[in-house]
C-alpha cells in the first residue's frame, strides 16, 4: 500500500507538469512576470561577474542579462525574492544548452514552466497532507485533483510564478513540520521566506497547532510543553531566517538594512491600490480594513458544488475534532493568514491571489466531507464517488472553456461579473489580442491601455507602439474593472474608435479591441 501511495504522488506531479508544459507556451506573461524575469537576470549578472553587488543598484537595462529582451515595471528588482527566479533562470540555461535561442518568448515560457513545477509541488503535497491527516487514498486524491483544477489556482499555476511558488513552499514546509521533521521543515520554510513573505505564517500555524494538541492532552503539563513548543518555534524561525539570507544574495550586503527594506516592501506594497467589488470602488491599505474581500472572493470564485462540500466538510470537522485532533491544523491554517485582513493598512487585491496558500486547506476540508460518504456506517460510497466526479468534472469544464483565463471565473453568486468585478486580473488577454490584430490587420500602430508592457513581446518590426491613444490606429482595453474606470489607464478615446473584436470565452469578456474610425 505504501508503494501505491508513493506511486500516486509521483503520478500527480508528472500529470501537472505534463499538462502545464503543454499549455503554458500558449499563455502570455502575467502582469508582474517581467519584473521576476528581469530580477532573475540580475542574479545571473551577479554570479557571472564575481558576486558583484553593483548590479543590484543599476537602474538601467544593463542590470539584468535579459535587459535587452525583458521590460520590467521596476529596474531595481534585486529586492524581489529570488527562489522562483532561480528556477526560471535554470530553465533558460537549459534552453541555451539545447541551442534554443533565448528570445523573450522563450524566457517567458521558461518562467511559465518554472511556475508549473511549483504548482505540481502544491498538488502533490495536498495529496500527501491528506494522507498525513488520516484521510483515505481516494479522499486525498480528490483533494489534490480539486486543488489542481481549482480555477484560481489553475490559472495562476500556469502563469504566475511568484504566488504559485509561495503556495508550494508554504504547504511543503507545513507538511514537514506537522510530520515532525522539524529540521527539513525549517529549511524549507527559509526557502519559502525567500519566495514570498506569506511564508511567515508557517511556524505560527504549526506552533498554535502543537499547543492545541498539548491542551487537549490533559496528561501533559501545559506550562512545560508551552516552553518546549516556544523553543522549537524560535529554533525553526532562526534556522529559516538563516536559510533565507543564505539563498538571497541581496541580503548578503548591508544585511540588516536590506532585510528591513524587504520587510517594508512587503508590508507596504499595494497600499493605495483600488479594487472593484460588485461595482463599487475601494482603496486598499489606507486606513480601512477590507477583511471581507478574500472571503467574498473565495465564495464568488469557487464552483458551487465544491463550496457546498467545503461547508459540509466543516461541519464534519467540528463534530469529529475530538476524535481527530490533528484536523485542527486546517482551521488554523486557514484563519492565521486571514488575520492580516483585519489591519486597516494591509493591502490585498486581485481576488485570492494573495491568499493562495489557504486554498489547499479549504479543499482538504472538502475532502473530509467526502470521506464521510466512504465510511462503512454511512454506506454511501457510490454517492461519494459520484459527488467527487461531478465536482472535478465541473472544474475541468471551467478550465477548458476559459483557458487561459481561469482566474477570471465567477460562479452565479457574482452578478454582472464583466462589469462589476475584475475579469482579467493579470492582463493575460493582451497576447491573444495582439495575435488577433496581426492576423486581421497586419502591422499597426498599437496602444494597450492596461498592461501595455505585456504587448511589447509580440510586436513585429512593422509595428509601432504608441504610449497614448493619440496616433494609435488600434487600441487594446483589458477588462480589469479596477483599472478600466481610471482615466489615466483608459482615456476617453471611444468617440474616435469603434470596437471591432472582443476577447471572450462564452459570456466572459476579457478584453476589447478598438480601431480608429477612418
Amino acid at each position: 500500500m505504501y508503494w501505491v501511495k508513493q506511486h500516486i504522488s509521483v503520478t500527480l506531479f508528472f500529470l501537472v507538469v505534463t499538462v502545464g508544459f503543454v499549455l503554458s507556451p500558449a499563455i502570455g506573461p502575467a502582469w508582474d512576470e517581467p519584473d521576476n524575469m528581469f530580477s532573475g537576470g540580475v542574479y545571473v549578472n551577479f554570479f557571472q561577474h564575481g558576486l558583484d553587488p553593483s548590479y543590484f543598484a543599476l537602474k538601467t537595462d544593463k542590470a539584468s542579462i535579459y535587459g535587452d529582451r525583458i521590460f520590467p515595471n521596476d529596474h531595481l528588482a534585486a529586492h524581489l525574492p529570488p527562489i522562483h527566479n532561480y528556477v526560471g533562470v535554470l530553465l533558460v540555461l537549459a534552453a541555451q544548452a539545447l541551442h534554443i535561442p533565448t528570445t523573450a518568448p522563450v524566457i517567458i515560457i521558461a518562467w511559465h514552466m518554472a511556475t508549473v513545477l511549483f504548482f505540481a509541488v502544491t498538488v502533490t503535497m495536498t495529496y500527501r497532507f491528506g494522507l498525513l491527516l488520516g484521510l483515505s487514498v481516494g479522499s486525498s486524491l480528490f483533494a489534490s485533483l480539486a486543488v489542481f483544477m481549482f480555477p484560481q489556482l489553475f490559472g495562476h499555476g500556469l502563469s504566475n510564478v511568484k504566488d504559485t511558488a509561495q503556495a508550494a513552499m508554504f504547504i511543503l514546509a507545513l507538511y514537514y513540520l506537522v510530520k515532525k521533521d522539524l529540521l527539513i521543515g525549517a529549511v524549507v520554510w527559509g526557502v519559502g521566506l525567500a519566495t514570498k513573505f506569506n511564508a511567515v505564517y508557517v511556524p505560527i500555524i504549526w506552533g498554535i497547532w502543537r499547543f492545541a494538541m498539548v491542551i487537549r492532552d490533559k496528561r501533559k503539563v501545559i506550562s512545560k510543553n508551552l516552553i518546549h513548543i516556544t523553543y522549537h518555534v524560535l529554533l525553526i524561525t532562526a534556522i529559516g531566517v538563516l536559510v533565507a539570507v543564505a539563498v538571497w544574495p541581496y541580503l548578503w550586503f548591508d544585511t540588516i538594512q536590506h532585510i528591513l527594506e524587504v520587510v517594508r516592501y512587503f508590508i507596504t506594497v499595494g497600499q493605495g491600490y483600488r479594487v472593484v467589488w460588485n461595482g463599487i470602488w475601494y482603496t486598499v491599505g489606507v486606513g480601512k480594513s477590507l477583511w471581507w474581500y478574500p472571503l467574498g472572493s473565495f465564495v464568488y470564485t469557487t464552483p458551487l458544488p465544491l463550496l457546498g462540500l467545503i461547508f459540509f466538510g466543516s461541519i464534519i470537522l467540528v463534530r469529529k475534532l475530538t476524535q481527530k485532533p490533528a484536523w485542527a491544523i486546517l482551521p488554523i491554517w486557514i484563519l492565521i493568514p486571514l488575520i492580516r485582513t483585519l489591519s486597516p493598512w494591509s493591502a490585498f487585491y486581485d481576488l485570492m491571489r494573495h491568499f493562495l496558500e489557504i486554498i489547499p486547506a479549504l479543499v482538504l476540508v472538502a475532502a473530509i466531507g467526502l470521506e464521510w460518504f466512504f465510511q462503512k456506517k454511512h454506506r454511501f460510497p457510490t454517492t461519494g464517488v459520484m459527488l467527487g466526479a461531478i465536482i472535478l468534472g465541473q472544474m475541468i469544464y471551467i478550465n477548458v472553456s476559459l483557458f487561459p483565463y481561469s482566474t477570471g471565473y465567477y460562479n452565479v453568486l457574482a452578478q454582472n461579473p464583466n462589469t462589476n468585478f475584475d475579469r482579467d486580473i493579470e492582463a493575460l488577454s493582451v497576447k491573444e489580442a495582439v495575435d488577433y490584430i496581426h492576423q486581421r490587420y497586419g502591422d499597426v500602430r498599437m496602444f494597450s491601455s492596461i498592461g501595455g508592457h505585456l504587448s511589447w513581446y509580440y510586436l513585429t518590426p512593422g509595428d509601432r507602439y504608441m504610449y497614448t491613444e493619440q496616433g494609435a490606429d488600434t487600441v487594446i482595453v483589458v477588462n480589469k474593472a479596477s483599472h478600466i474606470q481610471i482615466a489615466d489607464y483608459v482615456p476617453r478615446f471611444l468617440t474616435g474608435y469603434t470596437m471591432v473584436h472582443e476577447i471572450r470565452r462564452g459570456d466572459a469578456i476579457f478584453a476589447w479591441i478598438y480601431r480608429r474610425n477612418k
